[in-house]
């Protein structure tokens, strides 16, 4: 074989290589781009799960609190079946993990399978090279090759060319043990990703053990608290009736404190309705706006708390023909609780009845906090609170250990959903 044919074998293995490589880049670069968004979406189930375990055991802690009082109450239903809402999550959350995982042991099985691949071919390609360099070993001395040279432009063209040549053996060698270490790497990240799984299943299990086991104390309590329908119904009563008793103090206030602006608003001959009223002063309006703008974002009334009962009408669990009617939200929490303002304000009142024990009063322009349920009260009528600051401590039922306190928000004389208006989540 002759140099031009020495020549010819060689770039064209050297175009091979290139062309080869490239693609093996493409493909290579391809497969990899999906990886990370998988991590970063099971990173972020992670975080969740996290925050799910960290109300569940808080839950726990306040169904533990409402067992300490021996007595079945409708308290520790309603902590249970937030246990079991709380538990589900987890379970779906886990399936979610599984799932990505499964996609993540998919994708890296496709990486292994192409690197396998490459790797095989890149052998190939080198073992090839160097049997031609053996087979025409008599014809490549590079002195001679050099020396054959035409003229001296030859001879530089020949000696860049051999260099080339040089550079160009060991990128291939270096490119297939690059090639073998990221192998071994996917080989690694598949093993972990299956341990990962197999604890992930092992955890599914658990949550599934602990999940039914809830389930079954969920059916004894009902079925105990089903005996006690009659007193049930008059505990029921009456909480309504305090409520109602609540709503009406509080509409009488919001009513007063728009009709003693409105007649400001007159006097200073500005006409205006009872509502409009309320927004009227430059500080007022300021002040309103900010409490809206922050919808969604404002802060828990405790430092930590599940909503216990919504906002609106509900069919009571047990009782399928009692209806309750709830105008705010009830947090429970653990006992002597610290109750903190929402929102930069202005305390209109301090209220009590045996019913909601204490009660706190607060303005922001046009909108209205109430936070009932208070054992003590820090505050008093006409001071200035800021955001967090504290009102009171929670009270604490003695007769089922529970400690609750209820939320409301007011624009106006309309009562709005503060479930829509403070965090959605408060671990």
């Amino acid at each position: 074989m002759n140099r031009s044919s020495f020549h010819f074998i060689s770039v064209k293995h050297m175009k091979n290589f290139s062309e080869y490589a490239y693609v093996l880049l493409l493909v290579f670069v391809t497969l990899m781009q999906a990886v990370p968004a998988l991590a970063q979406d099971r990173e972020k189930l992670e975080r969740e799960r996290k925050k799910l375990e960290k109300e569940i055991e808080f839950t726990k802690k306040l169904l533990e609190e409402t067992k300490e009082n021996k007595k079945i109450s409708y308290s520790q239903l309603e902590a249970l079946k937030q246990q079991i809402a709380l538990r589900e999550k987890v379970i779906g959350n886990i399936m979610q993990e599984k799932q990505l995982l499964d996609e993540q042991l998919g994708e890296t099985s496709a990486i292994i399978d192409a690197l396998e691949n490459d790797l095989e071919e890149l052998k190939t390609e080198y073992a090839g090279m160097l049997y031609n360099i053996y087979k025409n070993r008599s014809s490549i001395n590079q002195l001679i090759f050099i020396f054959n040279a035409e003229s001296f432009n030859d001879a530089f063209m020949r000696i860049r060319y051999l260099q080339q040549f040089s550079r160009f053996r060991r990128r291939q060698a270096e490119l297939i043990e690059e090639t073998r270490q990221a192998l071994e790497r996917k080989k690694q990240e598949q093993e972990n990703r299956i341990r990962d799984k197999q604890k992930l299943l092992e955890d599914e299990q658990k949550q599934r053990e602990k999940l039914q086991e809830e389930i079954q104390e969920k059916d004894r309590l009902i079925a105990s608290l089903q005996q006690q329908e009659a007193s049930l119904k008059e505990e029921i009563a009456r909480k309504q009736r305090d409520m109602e008793n609540l709503n009406k103090k509080i509409n009488e206030i919001i009513a007063r404190i728009a009709e003693e602006e409105r007649k400001k608003a007159e006097a200073a001959r500005k006409k205006a309705t009872a509502a409009d009223a309320l927004s009227l002063t430059p500080e007022a309006a300021r002040l309103s706006a900010d409490f809206a703008s922050n919808q969604g974002r404002l802060p828990w009334p405790v430092e930590k708390g599940i909503i216990s009962q919504g906002f609106g009408k509900h069919t009571h669990p047990l009782l399928k023909h009692v209806e309750i009617k709830n105008n705010g939200i009830d947090i429970r929490t653990h006992e002597n609780a610290q109750v903190r303002s929402i929102f930069t304000g202005t305390v209109v009142t301090v209220m009590y009845n045996p019913g909601f024990q204490r009660a706190v009063m607060l303005r922001h322009g046009e909108f209205f906090t109430v936070y009932s349920n208070l054992k003590e009260v820090f505050v008093r009528s006409g001071d200035e609170v800021s955001i967090k600051q504290p009102l009171g401590l929670v009270y604490t039922d003695s007769k089922d250990g529970e400690s609750k306190v209820h939320l409301e928000i007011w624009r106006g004389q309309q009562p709005l959903n503060p479930a829509l208006w403070i965090y959605p989540n408060n671990q």
